[in-house]
């Protein structure tokens, strides 16, 4: 949830970018604010590797976050699964594969790079 604060500077927010700061949208901005936080937690972690495995690589890993989040909210009939940390933690990753698929498709970097990668056991 926004505090009241937050919720002053979403609204100037979308207002700045010519978007109607309803309720709705705000409620859409915190989703996505969620999101982009994921996404600083895991670039500090992990850096900008999403880059190296181009668009379709990312869209590959969205498709299989979101086969994991059907398994779990879909298929599952009859058992609500338990709201937990991880009950939405796959569909948020889903948004973030989906952004760096975007990302990569833009600049036509489709494919990737093949990383480079120690010969030798540091051992």
């Amino acid at each position: 949830m926004l505090t009241s604060e937050q919720r002053k500077r979403a609204y100037a927010f979308l207002s700045a970018m010519d978007i109607m700061p309803t309720e709705e949208a705000l409620e859409h901005l915190e989703v996505l604010m969620e999101v982009m936080a994921l996404y600083e937690s895991r670039t500090e972690a992990y850096g900008q590797i999403w880059k190296q495995y181009g668009a379709l690589s990312n869209l590959l890993s969205a498709a299989r976050k979101t086969d994991r989040a059907m398994e779990t909210w879909w298929h599952n009939p009859g058992a609500a699964p338990l709201m937990h940390k991880d009950s939405l933690d796959d569909a948020l990753d889903t948004v973030n594969y989906l952004i760096f698929f975007i990302r990569n498709a833009r600049v036509m970097n489709l494919t990737g790079t093949v990383p480079e990668r120690p010969s030798e056991e540091p051992f």
